[in-house]
């Protein structure tokens, strides 16, 4: 536990700037580029996030999984790295000509400049190493080099978004940004892994199979994460786009808090399952679904209450329907910190791609066909509906594949009590935007103070044993 709670530590903060930089740059760039240039953004991003996945294959989660059983010996971590990344490279460099034909020569987009950009988003997948330390649990190293890429794209923004017209220019930094924060990684790459290894072809083969197993999954979740925007940017317009873009990132960008749990637990329950170490595995997997539950429940009610007042003061008057998309977005928090730590611990730690495959593909296809149905008539708000409920579906699938290994007893202990105390908690938060002896922006900050206060102090008078273990475990480090 010490050391997954010393990774969570250093992924933390790389997260923690993820989430303070956004709301940073949000105001500045929802007031100087408008929902449309912001949508007229999110569909090109959307359109390159596509073939990202497609060339990944899926290897982003098998090879962190691979160098996991593996990291204690040498000869075959360097191995398993070359003959995995080399064939990432293939597959990349493939889908960067195919999204080059299919959106220059036959889609011809209006804004073809920001597909153009977006290439540099492509070639950051051809560089892209963080699964090998993800599977390594080295989260210092990665986390620490890309505070400083993210710190410096967050000062370009600034510095040189000035005007509508400097979409591009936004879209560039971006991009740009995140090929930077691939090639910084090499440099650990260098010292641990060179000279290059280049694997025979027939090498390769075993792992494609068993890549492509991960990869359908990959697809099936990219439909409900960037359909959404394509659909909604074709059947009404980029000022949706923009609402949508802003309503999904406002709430998911401190969620990535909680995700990053999944994120820093698979590969050590990886490794614990290569060792057959079960009582281990299943101490982590209940104490992990006990914080995510702890967290991702008043994340939910909190966004509710805050919302109203939040969004008037921080996006601009152009914004005002984004705070009532939060109140249904926010609900989507719940079901995919479930998700991601049943798949990453019981599925995929465990290689049974099949099982992730099927409950991925049932969500996707339950947002596709809820998407048909609403996003022509409730344009934004019919998408986040789709969207809510494919999550549900993606977990309840989860749920009935790992149902004989869950102690439901214990994976769900306190979630009742979660929900009370965040309903508590809501009441006087809420009742706190009506205060106008302050400006907007003061109310939000007392909002998430009375908030936090309330809901932590309840915990703590109940003795709640998820807040006291993380009481426990951050003194140990203290004393450490």
């Amino acid at each position: 536990m010490i050391m997954i709670l010393k990774n969570y530590i250093y992924n933390a903060i790389f997260q923690v700037l993820r989430i303070i930089l956004p709301f940073i740059t949000m105001p500045y760039v929802a007031r100087v580029l408008s929902p449309e240039g912001v949508g007229a953004y999110s569909v090109s991003a959307a359109w390159a996030n596509y073939f990202m996945i497609l060339g990944m294959i899926g290897i982003d989660t098998y090879g962190s999984r691979q160098i996991a059983y593996v990291r204690e010996n040498v000869v075959e971590k360097k191995k398993e790295f070359w003959e995995i990344n080399t064939l990432k490279s293939i597959s990349t460099l493939f889908f960067i000509f195919l999204y080059t034909i299919l959106i220059f020569g036959i889609i011809k987009p209006d804004n073809y400049v920001l597909y153009l950009i977006q290439l540099l988003n492509l070639f950051s997948c051809f560089f892209d190493v963080s699964w090998y330390f993800t599977g390594m649990e080295n989260f210092k190293s990665t986390s620490m080099r890309n505070v400083v890429v993210k710190v410096i794209s967050t000062i370009a923004i600034f510095v040189l978004v000035k005007k509508q017209d400097d979409v591009w220019l936004y879209t560039l930094i971006l991009c740009l940004g995140q090929l930077l924060g691939q090639l910084v990684m090499w440099k650990e790459i260098y010292k641990e892994l060179f000279p290059i290894e280049l694997p025979k072809v027939y090498a390769l083969l075993p792992h494609f199979k068993k890549t492509l197993l991960l990869w359908v999954p990959s697809l099936a979740a990219s439909i409900y994460n960037y359909l959404d925007k394509v659909m909604l940017g074709t059947f009404s317009n980029e000022f949706q786009v923009g609402l949508y873009e802003y309503s999904q990132n406002i709430v998911k960008v401190p969620a990535v808090l909680i995700f990053t749990i999944a994120t820093v637990t698979m590969p050590h329950t990886a490794s614990d399952f290569a060792k057959k170490n079960d009582a281990k595995m299943s101490n982590i997997f209940n104490t992990s679904m006990g914080v995510v539950s702890m967290l991702s429940i008043p994340m939910c009610i909190g966004f509710i209450a805050i919302s109203d007042n939040f969004i008037s003061w921080f996006l601009g008057s152009q914004y005002g329907e984004v705070a009532a998309l939060i109140k249904i977005s926010a609900w989507i928090i719940i079901p995919i910190s479930w998700s991601q730590i049943i798949g990453s611990q019981l599925i995929i730690a465990k290689s049974r791609e099949k099982m992730y495959s099927i409950s991925i593909c049932s969500g996707a296809v339950v947002n596709v066909l809820l998407n048909l149905l609403l996003v022509q008539k409730f344009e934004a708000r019919g998408v986040l509906v789709a969207s809510v409920i494919a999550e549900i579906v993606v977990l309840a699938a989860m749920i009935r594949q790992v149902r004989e290994e869950i102690c439901f007893k214990k994976a769900f202990e306190g979630v009742f009590k979660y929900l009370l105390v965040s309903i508590i908690m809501f009441i006087p938060t809420r009742l706190l935007q009506n205060c106008d002896v302050i400006l907007e922006a003061g109310i939000t900050v007392l909002q998430i103070f009375v908030g936090i206060v309330i809901y932590f102090t309840l915990l703590l008078l109940l003795k709640d044993k998820n807040i006291m273990l993380l009481i426990s475990k951050v003194k140990e480090k203290v004393k450490k």
